[in-house]
């Protein structure tokens, strides 16, 4: 018995030497390949095992998640990329617009990072994480949906749903201490649902809750189950099983939101089995598409759906959000040429034109500025390097991440002048504060991605973001709690880290 305890302890302690020595090596030679990135121009962070999500953490608790970008671009206008590590794989930041062109314009060498597992069972098969044939299917599938003329076709269902939730959420509670995110996203998810089903969302819930809010709710809780060390580790296994309450908790809320989501799917399928196309929606039109040349299954379907709620609710939600702080913050002149832009929007009613919405150049400039300072895509999504490539000078290997650090170069002062500073008038034509030269190549500013694999409803985005401001801002006044200040954290995006809490209060008649 002894003989054999004693084997069975030299086999372990075998086993874990071999482990440790391994793994040693592995950082070993991680830190010699951070080293010689640093050679050619990254700013790099090391920290053995949990690596960017220490630094993460850290800058979150003093404010701001993105304090070592920010501050890195602001002190280095040349840097290229950012280098660091999850666990024991390299992760790169380009920061570089060359280096982000080049990486963008040959999406064979990546794909979707394993640490997004988590997104998989709600995501996998729409648009932001197919690649190949399939992406290129749904991509041009979808682009003729978000056709200009399909926009146009929506703002009159834009201007009633905005109106009808703001006096439901505003006026009828009375319009103290209100989370102005959540009222942003309801809006915005319920034009996803009535943009995609051709219904609206009213008296609809998911086990009692709103499904935007209950859609917000699991975000976040995939977000963090992303970022935990078992699903690091193990990726979508380390969360399915279950050792934590946040990994059950997303388990059976993710399992409960795609049930929803299928369920509303196969009845309107029914429903058009029966009684024909009665509507031009998404779903009609996918489902048609699937008819015809059996391109899509009904998952790849659902996934497109759950796909376009999270796109549609949380960015845009995000933006307006941001807006409407930024704007608080703003002097009385800025605040009335918006005004001038909302109010002619908000007058203007259901028959709002694309000629009076191309006018307001005031508002999509502030919406740009807005999304400078925070933009919700701070990061494109991190991608695996499926094989060894080279960007100009940079080495990718087979295994390492990349993403694109595009809130960086927004603080980047050799092209934005004082880059912690608000100012609208950086993408206003002649005005004195106009950056259009330094601008002019197009991936200086991206926060819509860019290339083949930018976001296909940014259109839709702004123009839904600027009827629902405008509203907003032309309706109500609103204060923020004396002290706030917005500081950023990571979620499903780049989100403020405290709740926005607004006092709100219906605009007299005469001031409308």
């Amino acid at each position: 018995m002894m003989l054999n305890t004693s084997w069975w302890q030299l086999l372990l302690y075998t086993l874990i030497g071999l482990f440790l020595v391994r793994m040693c090596l592995k950082y070993l030679n991680l830190w010699k390949l951070l080293k010689d990135l640093k050679k050619k121009g990254a700013e790099v962070y090391f920290k053995p095992f949990i690596g960017i999500t220490a630094k993460f953490n850290a800058d979150t608790a003093k404010g701001d998640a993105l304090t070592w970008f920010k501050e890195s671009m602001k002190k280095n206008p040349k840097l290229r990329f950012f280098a660091t590590h999850q666990f024991d794989k390299p992760v790169v930041y380009l920061v570089d617009p060359n280096l982000v062109k080049a990486f963008l314009s040959d999406p064979s060498t990546n794909t979707k990072a394993s640490i997004l597992a988590p997104y998989f069972p709600l995501l996998q098969h729409g648009l932001l994480f197919t690649h190949g044939n399939q992406w290129k299917k749904h991509r041009r599938t979808l682009s003729t949906i978000f056709r200009f003329e399909f926009i146009m076709s929506q703002l009159p269902t834009i201007v009633k749903t905005a109106r009808h939730i703001f006096e439901r959420e505003l006026e009828a509670k009375g319009g103290k201490h209100i989370h102005i995110l959540d009222v942003f996203q309801m809006i915005t998810g319920e034009l996803v649902f009535r943009i995609f089903f051709g219904e609206d969302l009213e008296g609809v819930t998911i086990d009692g809750v709103h499904p935007t809010t209950y859609l917000a709710e699991l975000l976040e809780i995939t977000a963090i189950n992303s970022r935990a060390p078992e699903n690091l580790l193990l990726g979508i296994t380390g969360t399915k099983l279950g050792l934590f309450k946040r990994n059950r908790d997303y388990m059976k809320k993710s399992k409960r939101f795609v049930s929803f989501c299928s369920e509303m799917i196969q009845s309107k399928k029914k429903k058009l089995e029966k009684d024909g196309a009665t509507s031009s929606d998404m779903l009609t039109l996918l489902l048609q598409e699937q008819k015809e040349t059996g391109d899509f299954s009904d998952e790849e379907i659902l996934h497109e759906f759950i796909t376009f709620f999270f796109a549609g609710m949380d960015t845009t939600g995000h933006m307006l959000c941001m807006a409407t702080y930024f704007f608080s913050t703003q002097n009385e002149e800025v605040q009335k040429a918006v005004m001038r832009e909302a109010n002619e929007l908000s007058q203007a009613g259901i028959n709002i034109t694309s000629e009076l919405l191309n006018k307001s150049e005031t508002i999509h400039a502030f919406f740009k500025e807005s999304l400078r300072m925070a933009t919700p895509a701070a990061f494109i999504f991190l991608r695996d390097v499926v094989r060894d490539f080279y960007l100009e000078d940079l080495h990718l290997k087979k295994g390492s991440k990349v993403s694109l650090a595009i809130v960086s170069k927004n603080y980047d002062p050799a092209i934005h002048p004082d880059p912690d500073r608000f100012n609208m008038n950086r993408w206003i034509s002649g005005n004195p504060d106009f950056e259009g030269e330094a601008l002019k190549n197009p991936f200086n500013f991206i926060p819509f991605s860019a290339g083949q694999r930018n976001c296909i409803g940014q259109h839709l985005a702004i123009i839904e973001g600027k009827i629902i401001w405008s509203i907003f801002l032309s309706n109500y006044n609103f204060t923020v709690p004396s002290g706030y200040d917005m500081h950023y954290k990571f979620g499903a995006l780049y989100e403020p880290r405290d709740i926005l809490y607004l006092n709100v209060e219906k605009k007299k008649p005469e001031l409308i």
